[in-house]
């Protein structure tokens, strides 16, 4: 899903989820949304601008820390082969159920591979 104007995303429900998502794509028959638990699970996305995606390598990662009561995401980038364009990508991952007294904290790092 392609959304424009954020880095980072959470979302409980399905109402908020499908009011996130672009005209176009709220109306395709071909989502499925409706298909995730939120009574379980949390979806988290982040995004962002990279220089031609077949070029990066891009690695979520989502870390739990209970004495904080903080998850961190952090989405790394590595371009291997920066050009002028950028393109936009988004990562998503469906997490248990996120208790609504934990702070959620959105990490991005881009790193230009050095020959």
């Amino acid at each position: 899903m392609y959304v424009v104007g954020w880095k980072g995303k959470v979302f409980n429900d399905s109402k908020s989820l499908k009011e996130a998502m672009p005209k176009e794509i709220r109306n395709c028959e071909r989502e499925q949304i409706s298909d995730i638990d939120f009574e379980k699970f949390t979806l988290i996305g982040i995004g962002t601008n990279v220089g031609c995606p077949g070029g990066s390598l891009v690695l979520l990662t989502i870390e739990k820390d209970s004495s904080k009561k903080v998850y961190t995401v952090k989405l790394a980038v590595v371009n291997y082969n920066p050009c002028r364009g950028l393109s936009y990508i988004a990562r998503w991952a469906l997490v248990p159920k996120i208790p609504s007294d934990y702070k959620i904290e959105f990490k991005e790092i881009q790193l230009d591979r050095e020959e």
